[in-house]
């Protein structure tokens, strides 16, 4: 008789957290929420900054691109690459580039990009710009701008 009473009770307790667990599994419910987005992303600002790293007419990347990043957000802004800006100045440099032959290799900061917190950052961009070996001899000592897109 006991253990009749006890398979009883295991059977009952069984059926109770099944129908427990059912309910729990199976309910839906309904509801609203709002969700509203901070004010649009303006544009990062970058003025040229000193460099340090001399451009050579080696043919292999050898210049820096040094730049100030401004961030006039009020949060941090993610960018995945930088490159050259053909549609900026001529095809991408100043004037003053022309027979240079100069080249930008697309920089992505190893696969991580750039996380720019609000306000002015420093960025250096190492061996990101090439000199052909053709160059003119009155390249020799100029100072290029390199005009950047952000992605």
């Amino acid at each position: 008789m006991r253990r009749l009473a006890r398979i009883a009770t295991v059977v009952a307790a069984t059926f109770a957290l099944a129908g427990s667990a059912y309910g729990y599994w199976t309910a839906t419910g309904a509801g609203a929420s709002t969700v509203t987005t901070g004010s649009s992303v303006s544009a990062l600002q970058l003025s040229s900054a000193s460099v340090s790293q001399r451009l050579l007419p080696t043919g292999s990347a050898s210049g820096e691109v040094s730049a100030t990043v401004t961030n006039p957000n009020s949060f941090a802004v993610h960018v995945a690459q930088l490159s050259l800006d053909t549609t900026s100045g001529t095809a991408g440099f100043s004037a003053n580039a022309a027979g240079c032959a100069l080249s930008y290799v697309t920089q992505d900061n190893g696969g991580a990009g750039w996380t720019f917190a609000p306000g002015n950052t420093s960025l250096s961009l190492p061996s990101s710009v090439t000199m052909g070996t053709g160059a003119a001899s009155a390249c020799q000592g100029r100072t290029f701008t390199v005009y950047l897109a952000a992605s």
